[in-house]
């Protein structure tokens, strides 16, 4: 009978009594069968009795040794499963908010040139005038522009009064010997 190889660092106390035990068995099947020969058949079949005992309970502890691996290993199993099925999960919520994110993009860069349109739509009725000293409008920037621009352009070019929306300096900061424009949006450009 050959003996599997152990590893020593896998042996524990109960591991020892048993292949003691087991040993012992052996021992005693070998002396009964070899030491007396006048043994009979009964000795002989108590001492293999004896040593199918010690197998059936190292068997049995085997067994429940593999059992009780199983059972951990199912759970490792199921665990990994259930990794699994979230990271699959987690990588289809990231590729949809991956679009989601595209397509918030584009929309972001259409409003982007249509609020650029806008704001240059607005200003295509601004009109910039030059050259007038500050604070030639007394605080009242619209009655001025109203009065100067058939002045400036002559009266028989107008066959109404000037709508002016909004008249008012440029905001930069008035430097001395410098004017500051002058924006006018027109109602009728």
């Amino acid at each position: 009978m050959t003996k599997p190889k152990s590893n020593k660092k896998d042996k524990g106390s109960g591991d020892d009594i048993l292949d003691d035990q087991t040993k012992l068995a052996c021992a005693e099947v070998a002396s009964a069968s070899t030491s007396n020969p006048s043994s009979t058949n009964e000795d002989v079949l108590a001492a293999i009795n004896k040593l199918s005992s010690t197998v059936d309970m190292r068997l049995v502890e085997l067994n429940s040794s593999i059992s009780s691996l199983r059972a951990v290993l199912s759970d490792i199993c199921d665990r990994v499963s259930s990794i699994q099925a979230t990271a699959e999960s987690h990588d289809r919520r990231i590729s949809e908010l991956k679009k989601r994110c595209d397509s918030l993009a584009d929309q972001c860069s259409q409003q982007q040139a249509k609020l650029e349109d806008l704001e240059a739509r607005s200003c295509r009725q601004n009109i910039h005038i030059v050259g007038i000293p500050e604070k030639a409008e007394n605080g009242k920037p619209m009655d001025f522009i109203i009065k100067l621009l058939p002045k400036l352009l002559g009266e028989d070019n107008f066959n109404q009064p000037v709508e002016v929306d909004r008249a008012h300096r440029s905001l930069t900061q008035a430097k001395e010997g410098k004017t500051r424009v002058i924006i006018v949006k027109l109602h009728y450009f």
